[in-house]
């Protein structure tokens, strides 16, 4: 039980994408350990391998009061959940593909002129600033299509959320309603999800 909670910790907090690097490993906090992404939290009992953070971390604080938010009055298992996503249908599974701005060159070069003068120049491309390359429009970048969210009573989570809190040992969800943080409970812990806004 432990290493799949463990697993889920660790797959979750490598799933931050907003540059937090404190926040892509789980750690300790006394009697609990954490794990966040910074749209699902998860706290269960102390695990030893994660490190010790202190008494002095909000973020720790801030999971242990969603944990203890409200609940809605029906408790729901976790649903079936969709497979994984296939490639995108755009870039196919590459997801940087070459600048059209630039023809893949990284820079661009215009001509201007100034008081009769004829200028040439060459700057970064403003496009991809440089690279060559942009991530596709279609999936931001991943690689990957839509993956859906799923309805759990009256609330839409992303299915990827739905597939780690699947491979919590019992793991139910009490939505209050379609907006505010989803509580869910499972043999060995608690947590919060935010819901999909419809």
């Amino acid at each position: 039980m432990n290493d799949a909670i463990r697993d889920v910790m660790i797959a979750l907090a490598a799933m931050t994408d907003d540059g937090c690097e404190r926040r892509k490993t789980p750690w300790s906090r006394g009697y609990w350990s954490y794990a966040t992404d910074g749209k699902m939290a998860i706290r269960t009992t102390r695990m030893d391998e994660f490190i010790e953070r202190g008494e002095n971390d909000g973020t720790a604080d801030a999971v242990d009061s969603l944990t203890a938010a409200a609940t809605g009055p029906t408790w729901y298992d976790v649903p079936a959940v969709p497979p994984e996503p296939g490639p995108c249908p755009k870039c196919h599974g590459v997801p940087s593909v070459k600048c059209e701005a630039c023809d893949g060159a990284g820079h661009v070069a215009w001509e201007f002129r100034h008081r009769g003068r004829t200028y040439d120049s060459v700057e970064d491309c403003p496009v991809c600033d440089g690279a060559g390359t942009v991530e596709c429009t279609e999936c931001g970048g991943t690689g990957k299509g839509d993956d859906p969210a799923v309805e759990v009573g009256p609330a839409l989570i992303r299915a990827e959320y739905l597939r780690l809190l699947a491979r919590l040992p019992g793991c139910r969800l009490a939505p209050v309603d379609g907006r505010s943080v989803i509580v869910f409970r499972f043999a060995g812990g608690a947590g919060a999800v935010m819901p999909v806004w419809r």
